[in-house]
């Protein structure tokens, strides 16, 4: 059970940062919505970071387009497991719309 709760925990946190498409580089965010170079901050600090997963035995995993495509696929975002780097790279692109006055 406490494993369970411990994965579960893992998971939600690591799908919060992977299914935003934004990248955090000490602890604060990168690029902004609306500016031209939002994209290309995030997937670039992305690059840079390395985390380690314990929960599914992954060290020192650098979060590149290819590998968050796969932790998408492993974590089922979205109840999909078949996400490819041009959908990781869609929801980056997304994430860095400028936000609408509603």
């Amino acid at each position: 059970m406490r494993k369970h709760i411990i994965l579960g925990l893992g998971a939600a946190a690591l799908t919060l940062a992977v299914s935003t498409g934004s990248a955090f580089a000490q602890g604060e965010p990168v690029g902004t919505p609306g500016e031209p170079q939002c994209h290309g901050e995030r997937v670039a600090a992305g690059n840079q970071r390395v985390e380690d997963i314990p929960e599914i035995g992954l060290t020192d995993f650098r979060l590149t387009p290819p590998n968050r495509t796969e932790l998408l696929n492993t974590f089922q975002v979205e109840g999909r497991s078949d996400y490819t780097v041009q959908d990781f790279q869609n929801r980056v692109r997304a994430s860095c719309q400028a936000p609408t006055g509603g």
